[in-house]
């Protein structure tokens, strides 16, 4: 079986008709080198699949006695089991820096052999704290894994690092609404797909019995499974992630989903799994899959025979509750516009209320009552088959996820147009508000908001909360303290989505130590009136929630 995703040089060239995809690419493709060669790679056949994931706002558990994999994670030093030695750069070419068994690492890594880069792919010894050094931190401050070196330029989240490198590749250029449903897949790809690692896969690793693996597999597989039906579905009638030809969605989605095959987790997903075997047709895929593969069965050696020689295993944690949210009446659309459904209460949807509101778009903005389960009933699921908030209607064409949706209702507004190295940036803010921002709601509010049985109870889980999002606030103000906003010096769609994430902190006195993240948020009020009646509306409903628990 063949897949249309690689054929020669010459033949890409001639099959490239892909428009840029908006000026901001177009400004990108401006800086581009001549594109290399592909690999062969497997002509499409009818039925393959495809497979879920995890969010954007992930921390990554201290491991036992294995290395830490995830991208954009941050592992602790470990055991004195080494896996591979740092191999530094050895030329002055760019510099990828990973690890075999890193998801968003292999994704990068991938993309690279399979169009030949001359980019030099060295490994990072996470085991020791490679990436935690002075050296390291100097050039990449989250001290994570993938990290790209250019020169003096310096990236880091798999998805940003993927947009820059293949910026001058004709084959993945995306235009218009094909390159919105890519920006939608990014969305669903760090808050949902990432979860096939988080949920699933980093619990076969990091479990100290075999018995605790088995049973946090078990119960990450029931967390994952509506994402994997949703994937295999879509397979069903599609050659790849997006459509009919590869894109940078599948290299992204393919390291994800395939890591299950390793736990014998895709046996029910047929369209999955046809899609998996088209890909190792392709020399540059297979080579990264059985490497990652390799590294697996190492560790999963190891950690059986330290398994025979534990005394006792922890308990698997508990299963997150599901979180309540404030009932709201669901608002009809009374008109043929464009509609944004959504909650006051979403972070998410307020991001894009709030640009709608700033912008004057012409756009209705409608409340969905997601506590009585209306975002789940069948009349909304046929057009966001996810179930989320927000979601964007105009016409027959709908989109879900936060920034895919700012993405396509700004694409004419000029002032929010980026361009080369300031469009990248953007893209590795993305990575980090889905990968790390986003647990300003998830580790600290929701528990809050919907877990607390009391006062105290409130109290305590946001001191609990605030711990785990520390060092992400202080890396934020110390950056407010050098610029005016997220990216630089002018407002961009990055502040549009950390506003309504940190914002809310405040209204549970949580930023007292954070005074240039405090004094942006006040700037802003005082600046866009928008924006202050957004922040008043969500405030009001959070002292709402906070009294109810005394």
């Amino acid at each position: 079986m063949g897949c249309a995703a690689g054929k020669d040089a010459s033949a890409n060239k001639a099959k490239a008709e892909s428009k840029p995809k908006e000026e901001r690419r177009e400004s990108r493709a401006s800086q581009a080198k001549n594109p290399p060669k592909k690999d062969s790679a497997p002509s499409p056949v009818k039925q393959e699949a495809e497979k879920p994931a995890p969010p954007k706002e992930e921390a990554t558990p201290t491991p036992a006695a294995a290395p830490v994999v995830a991208q954009d994670a941050k592992p602790e030093t470990q055991n004195e089991t080494k896996v591979e030695e740092v191999v530094p750069p050895t030329s002055d070419k760019p510099v990828l820096r990973g690890h075999p068994l890193s998801q968003p690492c292999r994704s990068v890594q991938w993309y690279i052999n399979y169009t030949k880069k001359d980019i030099e792919i060295t490994t990072v010894d996470v085991l020791s704290g490679e990436h935690k050094k002075p050296e390291y931190l100097a050039k990449h401050p989250a001290g994570q894994i993938p990290a790209y070196e250019e020169g003096d330029f310096n990236l880091s989240e798999s998805y940003a690092i993927l947009q820059y490198i293949s910026k001058d590749d004709a084959e993945f250029k995306l235009d218009g609404k094909e390159a919105i449903k890519m920006d939608e897949y990014v969305g669903r790809h760090l808050s949902a797909v990432r979860k096939f690692t988080t949920e699933c896969f980093r619990k076969a690793l990091f479990a100290k019995t075999a018995e605790e693996g088995a049973q946090g597999v078990k119960e990450g597989f029931e967390t994952i499974k509506p994402e994997l039906e949703s994937f295999d579905s879509r397979l069903n009638g599609q050659q790849f992630v997006l459509g009919d030809k590869i894109t940078l969605a599948d290299f992204l989605f393919a390291p994800e989903v395939d890591q299950l095959d390793f736990l014998d987790l895709l046996g029910p997903f047929e369209n999955i799994g046809k899609y998996l075997e088209r890909l190792r047709e392709q020399d540059s895929y297979k080579e990264s899959f059985e490497a990652a593969k390799a590294v697996f069965e190492k560790l999963k050696s190891f950690k059986a025979a330290e398994a025979a020689a534990a005394a006792s295993a922890t308990k698997p944690e508990e299963t997150e509750k599901k979180e309540q949210e404030e009932p709201v009446e669901e608002s009809p659309p009374t008109s043929d516009k464009p509609v944004l459904r959504g909650h006051p209460l979403s972070q998410p949807a307020r991001s894009v209320q709030w640009y709608i509101n700033h912008m004057k778009k012409d756009i209705e903005i409608t409340s969905v009552d997601v506590l009585s389960g209306e975002h789940k009933k069948p009349e909304y699921l046929a057009k966001h088959p996810a179930g989320l908030v927000p979601a964007y209607e105009e016409g027959d064409f709908n989109l879900s996820e936060s920034y895919a949706i700012l993405q396509y209702i700004s694409k004419d507004d000029a002032e929010f147009k980026l361009d080369g190295k300031e469009a990248i940036k953007m893209d590795e803010y993305v990575g980090r508000h889905l990968s790390a921002v986003r647990k300003f709601t998830t580790a600290v509010v929701r528990p809050a908001l919907f877990e607390a049985k009391s006062k105290d109870d409130l109290e305590a889980r946001l001191k609990e909360g605030l711990e785990k999002i520390t060092g992400d606030l202080e890396s934020f103000n110390a950056r407010l303290g050098t610029q005016d906003f997220i990216i630089g010096d002018k407002l961009t769609l990055a502040d549009f989505l950390f506003v309504p994430e940190v914002d809310q902190l405040q209204c549970f006195g949580l930023l007292e130590s954070q005074p240039k993240i405090t004094a942006y948020l006040e700037r802003l009020r005082e600046q866009y009136p928008e924006y202050k009646e957004n922040y008043e509306t969500a405030a009001k409903i959070i002292e709402q929630f906070k009294s109810s628990k005394e």
